[in-house]
């Protein structure tokens, strides 16, 4: 177990630290273990533990459209149920 035997001090956005702080109690620990978890990995490996992206969520969707990775239309509500349940058992 490492040793806290200091603080960190920074500013962050008020909405993201109580949202963050949210999934970390949803995740059973406290927003410090998170973010020391965080540091601990980037420690060990030397690399985020993400692939950060600076692209648009415009530019990822363009990718997605070129990777053939869309859905098709659906002209009503029947057709896209049958797309969404087609192989799957009914009950």
């Amino acid at each position: 177990m490492l040793n806290k035997d200091t603080t960190m001090t920074f500013r962050i956005n008020k909405d993201l630290k109580e949202r963050t702080s949210k999934v970390s109690e949803d995740m059973g620990m406290d927003l410090s273990t998170a973010i020391t978890m965080f540091l601990v990995r980037l420690d060990k490996d030397h690399e985020l533990p993400f692939k950060p992206s600076t692209k648009t969520e415009l530019e990822m969707a363009i990718e997605d459209i070129k990777k053939g990775n869309i859905s098709k239309a659906h002209t009503n509500h029947e057709e896209l149920i049958k797309d969404l349940t087609d192989g799957q058992d009914k009950e």
